[in-house]
């Protein structure tokens, strides 16, 4: 594999134990709509996603 070349992977595909810290998330969640009527909604709300991009660096 060439110095300009790189691969993805799922964590699923990593055998080797990888710790990630985060260390800042930047943006903000949408504020939560109350609901004044009191009856509880039959459809599930959407949650907000969250999307981590990582960079792993192996030595071999």
């Amino acid at each position: 594999m060439g110095a300009n070349e790189f691969r993805f992977f799922l964590s699923c595909d990593i055998n080797s134990p990888v710790t990630f810290r985060v260390e800042k998330l930047d943006g903000n969640l949408p504020v939560k709509k109350s609901s004044d009527s009191g009856v509880v909604s039959v459809v599930e709300e959407k949650k907000p996603e969250l999307y981590i991009e990582c960079a792993l660096y192996i030595d071999e």
